[in-house]
């Protein structure tokens, strides 16, 4: 479980079963919103969505005897490892990137106002031809120094 906050809502994606949902207050009662095919990990919201992480494989384990493989099996689908994007207004998985040849995603963090984001191993020259940082455009003070004048 990846349990966040949201929207007055305690969200939850219960990893062995594929469901993403949120729990009741009064009851505790969990309440579905969607299927995700695949071990879910990770979460977060952004412009109305939730992205949510599925995983074809949990530590190199499968999803046999678990409440997953019968989802999987009445959704007549696979596990895959993946980012889904979830409307929860609408209880739907509205669209969705696949990680072919990735067993696992553990966790989604969203970076605002991020311009060509990109990822670089930490092995070869990639890192230090590639990366740089650029102005600052927060508008505020530096954190260790003066504020400008």
């Amino acid at each position: 479980m990846s349990p966040r906050l949201h929207g007055g809502r305690l969200w939850l994606d219960e990893a062995a079963s594929g469901l993403f949902g949120f729990v009741h207050p009064g009851s505790a009662a969990f309440e579905e919103v969607a299927f995700c095919p695949g071990w879910l990990s990770g979460m977060a919201f952004i412009d109305g969505y939730a992205l949510v992480a599925t995983s074809a494989s949990r530590d190199g384990q499968g999803a046999g005897g678990l409440p997953l493989e019968a989802n999987l099996a009445s959704y007549g689908a696979r596990a895959q490892t993946a980012l889904c994007v979830i409307d929860p207004a609408r209880g739907e998985v509205v669209h969705w990137v696949r990680f072919d040849g990735l067993a696992e995603l553990r966790d989604v963090a969203v970076l605002p106002e991020t311009v060509q984001p990109a990822a670089l191993g930490l092995a070869g020259d990639d890192i230090r031809r590639v990366l740089s940082i650029g102005p600052d455009r927060s508008g505020r003070p530096p954190r260790n120094g003066p504020a400008a004048a």
